[in-house]
């Protein structure tokens, strides 16, 4: 077995958890590891920071911080407090102002982004292109497809759109842009994106979209996530320029071109802030002495290392994200064998409903499924406990979807449960 120098925290997981703790940890003067298997969902979700969207009776919530009264004590947002939420937040902005690639508050208010179904999401940060700058006052909306591009119909957006809050009565107009490429296969946003790189894509675009809209004349232009791969303002600015026109992103269904930019902003700032990381490895258990995790153990083609740090934050995410062994009647956390409260046997694991109703009467908690809110449980520093109700280990950290006891999907909650974990985790560790 090949042992390491020891570091002050390693961390385990490169979702938006992962990767963010590792930042908190590093600008704060610590020798860090990152370990990942892959890149989670980050790489390929739709790029926002929803805090929280919804009470837990289906609520919609202007202010994220308004429903934070009504969470369970088991809530992570409960654990960490909501000045560590808003402290993690401000850290996310001064980060992504640093990288060149801003993301936009709106006044401590949710902003309603428009998706690719012609709904709205309500999310606390968003991506420079997603600012919704100018949509409440406009009368006239153009959203804009792409010919062969699939995955998005402008007709459906717009469709859904008109019957939202805000859109009614609005004149919202789809249309289809000649494709840039011989249509010999279908296009994807990604396709798309990495043409608008270019001076030639910038030029397409601005020219297809000047055919709909008029320079001067008041209205909103939306496009699929397509403004490019590069976390930066360039291609956005670029089209603004061309046109004069703030040019607003939909959110897309995954893979999303939004995702992707964050992601390669958060690794831009890991090489700056020299944390070490080591990608496509899978850690298969941990060393426990005297109360205490001595060191995380990775195992790749049939070599184990042996990776040793003062303190361990694992980000390894919960069901969806494959944090979690399940068997039918087993559900555990891998590393360190922690048995969960459920497993899919159990009756309480799934409702009947796919999507169970999303508003109840207000003042009752909407139902979820048992395994959306699955987890360990843990102290007040996120350290996991054991079965008598001791933390395992006094330097180990769960945090983001590795956390029970929130439905991050229907309260809209899971990218502001990773940054706000994170930074409590990186700064106890």
């Amino acid at each position: 077995m090949i042992k390491r120098t020891p570091y002050d925290v390693m961390i385990a997981g490169g979702g938006l958890s992962g990767l963010s703790a590792a930042l908190f940890a590093a600008k704060a003067g610590k020798r860090t590891l990152l370990v990942t298997k892959g890149s989670g969902v980050l790489a390929i979700g739709g790029g926002t920071i929803d805090v929280l969207g919804y009470r837990s009776d289906g609520t919609p919530l202007t202010s994220p911080f308004d429903g934070f009264d009504s969470l369970s004590p088991r809530h992570p947002y409960a654990i960490v407090g909501a000045e560590t939420v808003k402290k993690a937040l401000s850290c996310f902005l001064e980060f992504c102002d640093e990288g060149g690639c801003p993301y936009l508050c709106n006044n401590e208010q949710n902003t309603r982004v428009v998706t690719a179904l012609g709904t709205t999401k309500p999310s606390y940060l968003v991506p420079h292109t997603m600012s919704m700058h100018g949509v409440a006052e406009a009368a006239n909306i153009f959203i804009a497809g792409v010919e062969g591009l699939k995955d998005f119909s402008p007709a459906l957006a717009a469709q859904g759109l008109a019957t939202r809050k805000g859109y009614i009565g609005k004149n919202i107009v789809p249309v289809i842009l000649p494709s840039p490429f011989p249509l010999q296969r279908d296009l994807s946003t990604l396709d798309l994106a990495r043409y608008l790189d270019t001076p030639e894509g910038i030029l397409w675009l601005s020219k297809s979209l000047n055919k709909y809209i008029v320079r001067g004349v008041p209205g909103a232009v939306f496009v699929p996530a397509i403004l490019g791969t590069a976390a930066n303002n360039d291609v956005h600015n670029a089209i603004k320029d061309r046109t004069g026109h703030i040019v607003n992103e939909i959110s897309s269904l995954p893979p999303a071109v939004t995702g992707l930019r964050l992601h390669a902003l958060l690794l831009r700032l890991l090489k700056k802030y020299d944390v070490d990381l080591i990608e496509q490895s899978t850690i298969t258990g941990a060393v426990v002495e005297n109360g205490r995790c001595a060191a995380l153990i990775t195992t790749n083609n049939g070599q184990e290392r042996r990776y040793e740090a003062r303190s361990f934050i694992i980000a390894t995410g919960g069901v969806l994200g494959e944090g979690f062994a399940i068997e039918p009647e087993r559900a555990w956390e891998p590393i360190f064998n922690i048995d969960l409260p459920l497993n899919p046997s159990s009756p309480e694991w799934s409702l009947p409903e796919a999507y169970p109703a999303c508003r109840q009467t207000p003042g009752t908690p909407r139902p979820s499924h048992g395994f959306a809110l699955l987890g360990p449980d843990v102290d007040a520093k996120l350290r996991p406990l054991g079965k008598d109700g001791n933390p395992l280990c006094g330097n180990v950290f769960f945090i983001g979807k590795t956390l029970g006891g929130y439905d991050h999907a229907a309260e809209k909650s899971g990218n502001g449960v990773a940054l706000s974990t994170a930074l409590f985790a990186a700064m106890n560790a």
